[in-house]
């Protein structure tokens, strides 16, 4: 019989995944604007649990590829947030 442990790190990458993938099924049936905050954050928090399951395992280019996606994520919302404080203050 096949025994597979997962660990607690291995998990939290897995809901990354799971979350890289809702929020894209998401984006493409209509219920998430590629501009909103949601879908932006949604994907911010998936790279950072995938990174975060990289303290078990590293994998350099992943690594890469996910401080990227956490980067670009966090400079989406704040354009968003600027964007929102602008037409407040007008």
């Amino acid at each position: 019989m096949l025994k597979m442990d997962v660990s607690f790190w291995v998990l939290l990458g897995y809901l990354g995944t799971a979350l890289y993938i809702l929020s894209y099924i998401l984006l493409n049936a209509g219920k998430m604007k590629g501009e909103s905050i949601s879908y932006i954050g949604m994907n911010g928090l998936a790279a950072g649990l995938v990174l975060t399951s990289m303290l078990e395992e590293w994998n350099g280019p992943s690594a890469v590829i996910q401080g990227t996606w956490l980067f670009i994520s966090a400079l989406g919302i704040t354009k968003i947030l600027l964007k929102q404080r602008r037409h407040k203050a007008v």
